[in-house]
Formats: C-alpha cells, structure tokens, sequence
C-alpha cells in the first residue's frame, strides 16, 4: 500500500504516541471539533414560534382553564389544567395574560454500547464530534492496513464519552411549539426591609415551554457509522519496532520492498539480455564500453538483492546513462541505424530504471 502524505504523518504520530485512537487522530489534525447546542439560537427559535402569545389561567365552575392569546390580545385557545395544579393556581391567581418562559432543560441523547449507558446532554456539556465520517473511515482504513500487516500492538481501553460522541452528526428536524405550557410556581426573593429582617419572597405562576420542542438542528447518534467502526472503538493502539522498520523504508513492508526490488531486477535483466544481443555488432574499440556498462549493470542488479541504498543504485545508474550518450555520438560516425537503435533502446530501459528508483526515494522522504 502507498501512502499518501498525511498517512505517512499519521505513521509518525503514531510513534510519537499523540495518536492511539479516533479520538485522539481527530485532535491531532484538527478534524474533529467541540460541540454544543448555543442557547442563544433555541431562544430565538422560541420567541420567533411564540410570535407575541401570551397566557393566562381562569377558574370556570371551580376548574381552572389555560387561556391561549395572539399577539393582538384575541383568545385562541383554551384547555383544561391538571387538577394537581388546582391549589397553586388558586393561591396565586394572575391579574394579567404573561408571556411563556423557555425551560433550559433538554432530555439526553442516550446510547448503549458494550451493555454500558452513556448519557450526551449537549446543552450543558460539549463533546468532541468529527467534522466529517470520511475522515473517520479514512483513519481506520489505515489503521487496518497497520494492523494487517503486524505494524502495531493494540489493546483495550474503558470506553468513554469521545469514544462515540464522534459519531453524532446534526440531523435537520422541524420544530414543533408547543401551544400550550406547563404552568410551575415561583418564587422571587425581594430585597429585605431592614438589616434583621428576612427578604421578602413573592409566589407566582409562571407559564413555561420545553426546549426540547425548539431544535432545528439536534446532534444524534449514526448508528450506521458507530456499526461500521465498533472494532475500533475501546482500542487503543502503540507503534512497534516494525513500524520504525516500516517508517525507516520509505514506509514500505518487507513484502512490499521485495516485489519492487524484484521488478527492478526484472529491469536491469532486460538490460543486460540487450547488451548481449547487441556487443557482436559493435567494433572492437566500442565493445570496451558495453563490457563496463554490463559490469555495471550486474553491480546493480547484486545491490538490489542485497537491499543496498537506493542512493547507490541511482548513482551507477547515472554513470551507464553518461556513458550510454559518449558510445551513441561514437556510434552516430559509423552508417548503422541498427546499431544506433539498440542503444537507445537500452538507453530507454535504462531511464525507466531510473523513474523506478526516483520514485523508491520520494517515497522514502
């Protein structure tokens, strides 16, 4: 597998330790952020659903009724209370309609996972939540490979909150405002009279409505993309000696290294059954220079088994392209168009080595 740039990063934060998990990947490269539901967007959610209503409560034939207005003063609605709230009400009646309150209080987004519950209030708390699931997908796809290939060590970790709070997404939902609200007792504490007296404390009744009704964009859990990665979460992982191996050959597996050395080996036999094709065909004083290019050529071919620095091989692979373009001028004297297309031929296999051996040392940056 050839990595691109930002997994070859991820290897080496790896190593570092600064990455074990989704989590922690999420915060290293910044893909991942803290969420919240901003209180100042639900409030003004509610105000704008409410539209200038007011509320009231009236006592007909001893059952007390919520009395629904518009914006204009004109009733619209009416309902009958719940008789437990008959006293409060009638200890503490309002001289006037009043505008409903919005309760800040949100049900939690519940989730189950290894028999264990978890509770997300994002209201009260912020969690860590990817920016995107393809950056998620594209970590573990990774982590996959590395664990594939024996590259790291893992172990198990308790589950916690960001864990799967990386998994929510904002799902877009429509509101839906209540018409009529719950009516709570209240009481406000006034300043007190004197310096030895208590304050002075005020009931009232106070209309209120949930929030819970006023999210247009709520955080959910997708249990879709928790599914597809559930091997990977309550997993933590540590590089081992083979990942610096891996890291140390251009990120590269032994397997991996030995089918590229193989195909550059496949290459220079192709070179030097060309040299040979084509020695019997020069004159006496050309041969002298396919003899040290094909000493040359096997020099490489002993390298590549051997594993040596790539450094090397590009270096003698430098030497048979100079030494290639004096024979070709030497050549172009002599009337031989067969002669002159072998060289390049061999001249052209010789630059594919080369492309082979550029790319085995970007890689390895």
């Amino acid at each position: 597998m050839k990595l691109s740039n930002h997994q070859k990063k991820i290897v080496d934060k790896i190593i570092a330790g600064e990455v074990c998990d989704i989590p922690s990947y999420l915060k290293v490269f910044h893909r991942g952020h803290e969420q919240q539901y901003n209180p100042e967007i639900l409030c003004a959610t509610f105000v704008e659903a409410e539209n200038g209503m007011t509320y009231t409560f009236k006592d007909d034939h001893h059952n007390f009724y919520t009395h629904v207005y518009d914006s204009a003063g004109i009733e619209r609605h009416k309902r009958l209370i719940d008789n437990q709230m008959t006293y409060s009400l009638k200890d503490n009646p309002l001289d006037r309609a009043v505008t409903a309150q919005l309760d800040m209080k949100i049900c939690p987004e519940v989730v189950t996972f290894n028999e264990k519950t978890f509770r997300f209030n994002f209201l009260e708390n912020k969690y860590l939540v990817a920016d995107s699931f393809l950056a998620i997908k594209d970590f573990v796809a990774l982590w996959s490979y590395l664990r594939r290939e024996a590259l790291i060590f893992e172990g198990r970790k308790p589950v916690e909150n960001d864990d799967l709070s990386v998994f929510f997404e904002q799902v877009e939902q429509n509101i839906q405002p209540e018409t009529y609200p719950q009516w709570h007792q209240k009481n406000i504490f006034g300043e007190p009279t004197s310096s030895d007296s208590l304050p002075k404390i005020t009931v009232c009744m106070v209309p209120q409505k949930s929030v819970n009704n006023y999210i247009k964009s709520a955080w959910r859990l997708n249990q879709d993309h928790l599914a597809m990665c559930e091997d990977f979460v309550g997993i933590k992982m540590m590089a081992t000696s083979e990942l610096l191996n891996y890291r140390q050959k251009g990120y590269r597996t032994v397997e991996e290294r030995s089918q590229r050395n193989n195909l550059v080996a496949a290459w220079v036999a192709v070179a030097i059954s060309v040299i040979a094709v084509i020695i019997p065909l020069f004159q006496k004083s050309d041969v002298g220079y396919l003899d040290q290019i094909s000493q040359q050529i096997s020099v490489i071919e002993t390298q590549i088994h051997n594993d040596t620095d790539d450094q090397n091989i590009a270096a003698e692979l430098g030497e048979i392209q100079e030494e290639l373009t004096i024979l070709t001028e030497e050549i172009k004297r002599i009337p031989s168009g067969e002669l002159i297309l072998s060289i390049e031929e061999l001249s052209a296999k010789i630059d594919e080595l080369n492309c082979i051996i550029e790319e085995k040392l970007t890689d390895g940056q």
